[in-house]
């Protein structure tokens, strides 16, 4: 029972719910390592047995400063929320909670004419949902909190297949997303397009413009409802990644496919 917690648990199931209450802890690494310390770990062990009795939910996100390359720092942010991961249901009583991991490279760091590096952005974050605490609705709720740099993967935006157009269940979030622009008028974002099925190749066929730029099409259409809805065109960009940045693979169920097939906020300015 444990290996196969363990497994799925290792999966990326990013979902980015969580309240900004949730209690937070942060473990820091050292350059390029991805190990931690004996100082760190008895931290959060601690920190993690004063919640045990209560905890419903643990987020693990690993992060790295700017120094190396992108796909560097994409793999040892990888392996330090891993490292966490295991560290985390060795701890008894909390391997078969539900841990989702998730890990964001050198996204968020915000030095990059720094050439020693920045320290607190070497690290995992680890996030627990308790028992009976109120989660907000979905992920765009954390569009409001986010720092600059940072993505927002918005789950409950869904596309028809083949299409740019949403899913009517999709609508109360693009009312949400709606909402948060007029709510905070300093804010700009960067909408991204994403599709499924075609992973690492060419963007996909858009049955309704007859072009190979669905992943395109359907930022587009984000941003074209905003505009609708009296956001400014000056406030949005947008951008097309194809399948080039799964969240899922392989996709092996149609939740995977409908998981990769999605629309990113990145926060631009607050």
């Amino acid at each position: 029972m444990k290996k196969i917690a363990l497994f799925l648990c290792l999966h990326i199931l990013t979902s980015d719910c969580f309240a900004q209450e949730n209690p937070i802890h942060t473990v820091l690494f050292e350059n390029d390592r991805f190990e931690i310390s004996d100082d760190q770990a008895r931290d959060l062990k601690n920190w993690l047995l004063s919640f045990k009795d209560s905890i419903k939910r643990i987020d693990i996100i690993g992060y790295t400063d700017h120094l190396g390359s992108a796909e560097y720092n994409e793999e040892l942010s990888k392996s330090r929320a891993n490292t966490v991961l295991h560290f985390v249901s060795e701890i008894d009583g909390l391997w078969a909670k539900m841990i989702m991991t998730q890990w964001k490279g050198e996204r968020l760091s915000q030095q990059p004419n720094n050439t020693v590096g920045v320290p607190k952005d070497r690290k995992v974050e680890v996030i627990v949902q308790l028992s009976g605490q109120r989660l907000k609705n979905s992920e765009i709720d954390r569009i409001e909190t986010a720092e600059v740099g940072e993505s927002i993967v918005l789950n409950n935006l869904n596309f028809i297949p083949g299409r740019h157009f949403l899913v009517p269940q999709s609508k109360p979030e693009m009312l949400q997303l709606i909402k948060i622009m007029k709510e905070n008028p300093t804010l700009e974002i960067e909408i991204q397009g994403h599709i499924c099925c075609k992973l690492h190749s060419e963007d996909g066929m858009d049955i309704d413009t007859r072009t190979y730029s669905l992943s395109l099409n359907r930022a587009k259409h984000i941003r074209n409802q905003l505009m609708d809805a009296g956001i400014s065109a000056e406030r949005m960009k947008y951008i097309g990644f194809a399948g080039t940045k799964p969240l899922v693979e392989p996709e092996l169920t149609a939740e995977d496919r409908n998981r990769n097939r999605r629309v990113e906020i990145r926060i631009l300015k607050k």
